[in-house]
């Protein structure tokens, strides 16, 4: 139950950062207006979320791995392009980021991989 949770969050966590940028303006307070930076930020981030989550359902051991680095891309970027609105959402990855590497969180017991 716990496994398909967690899937169901990473591959939602990559098609919001698609939905988002394909929504969103583009405006960096150290790049300025870069459309083209936010959209491959967005669609990095994105892919190496998605990613993660089918490698969790295929049970791999990289998977953590690659949660990780989507979820750091993806706070790089919401740093880059700052938005209030995107407190809540850098809060639950920066947990995650401290919860699956120092807490070696979610279990191998719980989601079998």
């Amino acid at each position: 139950m716990w496994k398909v949770i967690f899937i169901v969050f990473l591959i939602a966590h990559g098609i919001i950062h698609i939905a988002d940028v394909a929504t969103r303006k583009a405006h960096s307070g150290l790049f300025g207006g870069t459309k083209a930076l936010s959209f491959a930020l967005a669609l990095t981030a994105a892919g190496v979320l998605i990613v993660s989550g089918v490698g969790l359902w295929m049970t791999a051991d990289w998977w953590r791995v690659a949660a990780v680095a989507g979820m750091a891309m993806s706070m790089l970027w919401m740093i880059l392009f700052f938005d209030v609105q995107n407190l809540p959402i850098m809060t639950v990855n920066i947990a995650l980021i401290i919860s699956i590497t120092a807490l070696s969180w979610p279990s191998v017991e719980t989601i079998g991989a």
